[in-house]
């Protein structure tokens, strides 16, 4: 997953990424890009993720 997030900050301009919590995401640091993380239940702070 840090390869894919590298690629795709280097193709495009992002400032930030915003997570959950899974651990999927545990070498955040490693990204090269300032990440934050939703707080539990709470899928409106994530923009792009589908709601039900």
């Amino acid at each position: 997953m840090t390869w894919t997030v590298r690629k795709i900050v280097s193709d495009i301009s992002i400032d930030d990424l915003t997570l959950d919590n899974g651990i999927e995401n545990k070498n955040h640091e490693q990204f090269g890009i300032k990440t934050y993380f939703a707080a539990p239940h709470s899928p409106w702070q994530k923009p792009h993720v589908k709601r039900k």
